[in-house]
């Protein structure tokens, strides 16, 4: 299980970690979204011990949901934030410890394969979303 060398935060105000949105699941929501204060992440799953589960997760969006959702985007470009984290959380829900980590710096073996969607299909899809400004001035 991978640990970034650095020593972890403990002051998580984020409040517990509860599924918003089950975007895959096996034992467990392994893929989902939830709420960190006022903006919505992406976790995946990445390790598991019998008291905590570790989850890499970054911030996201509805364009970004929606495209892993219709297999359009990999679950490896919904975590390609200039930062993520790791988050140890307890059985509780209660987040333990966390790091932030940029993506350069996480073995590649952590991360989703290039072109995975969340659903395995035999088609490659998207590492990079490509975002369309409406005339209002909108990101969709």
């Amino acid at each position: 299980m991978w640990i970034p060398e650095h020593a972890p935060l403990t002051n998580w105000n984020g409040g517990k970690v509860v599924p918003k949105v089950v975007l895959y699941s096996y034992d467990g929501p392994v893929i989902f979204t939830a709420s960190v204060g006022l903006t919505d992440f992406v976790f995946y799953k990445i390790g598991e011990d019998s008291n905590s589960d570790l989850y890499l997760i970054a911030p996201t969006s509805d364009a970004i949901i929606s495209a892993l959702k219709t297999q359009t985007l990999s679950l490896r470009g919904a975590l390609a934030q200039s930062t993520c984290w790791l988050l140890d959380v307890a059985p509780d829900n209660e987040v333990r410890r966390f790091w932030p980590v940029k993506p350069k710096d996480i073995p590649t073996n952590v991360l989703p394969d290039f072109g995975l969607a969340i659903s395995p299909s035999k088609t490659p899809v998207a590492d990079i979303l490509e975002l369309r400004v409406e005339s209002s001035g909108r990101f969709s």
